[in-house]
């Protein structure tokens, strides 16, 4: 199970990357879009040490 922190971190992080630009310049700035895209991905699939769920005191 993937732990909720990270993922929020990551959407959180790759929203800023990916809007910063918009703002401002106004313009999509698809190299960011790419960075935010794997900043979001690596938030996804990253897992904070030492979590099982529970059974390990930390």
């Amino acid at each position: 199970m993937k732990n909720w922190r990270t993922t929020i971190a990551g959407a959180l992080a790759a929203a800023v990357i990916a809007i910063q630009p918009i703002v401002a310049t106004g313009n999509v700035d698809w190299k960011a879009v790419g960075v935010a895209a794997a900043v979001a991905a690596l938030g996804y699939f990253a897992k904070d040490n030492n979590v099982t769920g529970g059974t390990v005191a930390q």
